[in-house]
């Protein structure tokens, strides 16, 4: 059994987005398989920059916090 209201857990909730970086772009998972991953294509944003795609996302809600995690390091 689950304890506390529904708001309470409500409010708790934290969404992160999570943005993979290679060779300095945001880019699109494939299966896993990096040699297939490619820059990614979103009407979030012209152009596939961690900066451009960021700030679309923060357009549609303010987040906080993002992870980025860069598949080059």
């Amino acid at each position: 059994m689950v304890r506390g209201s529904w708001s309470a857990r409500k409010r708790a909730l934290r969404i992160i987005p999570v943005l993979d970086l290679k060779g300095g772009e945001v880019v699109r998972a494939r299966q896993g398989k990096r040699d297939r991953y490619r820059p990614i294509v979103t009407p979030l944003s012209q152009s596939s920059d961690v900066v451009a795609v960021t700030e679309g996302l923060r357009r549609l809600y303010p987040f906080a916090t993002f992870y980025i995690a860069d598949l080059d390091a």
